[in-house]
């Protein structure tokens, strides 16, 4: 536990530049590049990858396929945006992901969130009726799958009612590939930009790493 508390603002890792990689790397990091991603500063910049993608070119292959996934369920979703940021925010919340979730909080206040929403997913918790329906579902569905790896039958007939089958399982995919971005984001200690506060403690982190996610 003492090195989960420890001073999770070090990256682990030193950021790779375009001239260091080999053809595999280069091909992850062209293909960010020229993706929906690409015009993102937050995420693509003159000199590195931000967010995952980094730690990912130390393993271009599985990146590559990880990156093009992740595109299609931002990019290509059916879903009303923010019950897609609902479902990425649930999931970087409950690791205490502090890039997925800042990042993410800045895509949903765009189209449309209000703060008061933001802080109540980070909390774990949104009221349906400041909220809406879709929305409070959606987080109740992220958190319960990824306290307890499933859904209960009567939760799982009130998503399927809400969102529809193919919108539970899109948000079932999003849940689940923003797990990854989280670990990965987590465990190499991916930096916040310069001048944004971390929203959890490392104490608070320990804890979500070991299942308390209060």
């Amino acid at each position: 536990m003492a090195d989960i508390r420890a001073s999770r603002s070090t990256p682990r890792l030193a950021p790779l530049r375009y001239e260091e990689l080999d053809a595999a790397q280069r091909l992850l990091w062209d293909s960010i590049r020229n993706s929906a991603r690409g015009a993102d500063a937050r995420v693509v910049t003159q000199d590195h990858l931000g967010g995952p993608f980094d730690p990912w070119l130390r393993s271009p292959e599985m990146g590559l396929r990880a990156a093009q996934l992740g595109e299609v369920l931002r990019f290509g979703s059916k879903l009303d945006p923010l019950v897609r940021e609902t479902a990425i925010m649930a999931a970087g919340a409950h690791f205490h992901s502090e890039f997925e979730f800042w990042i993410h909080s800045q895509i949903a206040i765009a189209e449309g969130m209000t703060p008061v929403t933001v802080e109540e997913i980070a909390k774990g918790q949104v009221d349906p009726q400041r909220s809406g329906a879709l929305v409070a579902i959606t987080n109740h569905i992220a958190r319960e799958m990824l306290l307890q790896g499933n859904l209960t039958d009567a939760i799982y007939a009130e998503a399927s009612e809400l969102l529809g089958h193919d919108g539970l399982m899109e948000v079932v995919s999003l849940v689940g590939y923003y797990t990854l971005v989280s670990l990965t984001l987590n465990v190499f200690r991916v930096p916040l930009p310069d001048g944004v506060t971390a929203r959890w403690s490392t104490e608070s982190a320990a804890r979500s790493v070991h299942g308390d996610s209060r």
